[in-house]
């Protein structure tokens, strides 16, 4: 998250697997979104149970509704349907990152993810979910997208007709394609 951090912002993070999306969500996104509001709530869904996230301590399902005040906590419950319901239901003031969405949000958006992200602004959340491309991330998502991180992933040109921007998108990602370095990535704050 770039820029004037504030909340309400939807966000996608687009790379393929080892391109570095976790290690820019440990290192870039949560200590930049701790700053800017260091009594909010972080909570990272991660049903993987991500080696990177292990040092964040996990929170329970059923605590959820109990969470009061700031924090960092993980999320690892595998019964997605259950943990989106909850999240939607008990998240407020704060940020959810969705870590590797690809595998637990489908190309239609389930009803709480859709609710989530419609309810953002009464909840007070950013929302950041983590996808492997564009091929996979939902095109309601894409077409509500706030902030685009992109790492090396697949082309953009399928997308062309849903993408807020569409030529800064892909100049963005030929850049990103065209660097070699180890993880290279490019943020587009789209208006």
């Amino acid at each position: 998250m770039s820029g004037k951090m504030r909340l309400n912002k939807l966000s996608i993070i687009l790379g393929r697997k080892g391109s570095g999306k976790s290690y820019y969500t440990i290192n870039t996104l949560i200590p930049a979104y701790r700053k800017a509001f260091p009594n909010k709530k972080i909570l990272i869904y991660d049903t993987n149970d991500h080696m990177a996230y292990r040092f964040v301590p996990q929170i329970k399902i059923e605590m959820l509704k109990r969470w009061r005040g700031g924090g960092t906590y993980r999320l690892c419950e595998v019964d997605t349907d259950s943990a989106l319901s909850a999240i939607s239901e008990h998240m407020y003031n704060g940020l959810l990152i969705c870590e590797d969405a690809t595998k637990y949000i489908n190309s239609k958006l389930q009803k709480p993810v859709f609710r989530s992200i419609i309810d953002s602004k009464q909840h007070n959340l950013d929302l950041v979910f983590q996808f492997h491309g564009f091929a996979v991330c939902p095109p309601e998502l894409l077409r509500q997208c706030d902030i685009l991180t992109l790492f090396k992933t697949d082309s953009p040109v399928p997308r062309k007709n849903i993408l807020p921007e569409f030529e800064s998108i892909m100049s963005a990602w030929q850049e990103v394609q065209a660097i070699k370095v180890d993880y290279p990535y490019k943020t587009i704050i789209i208006a």
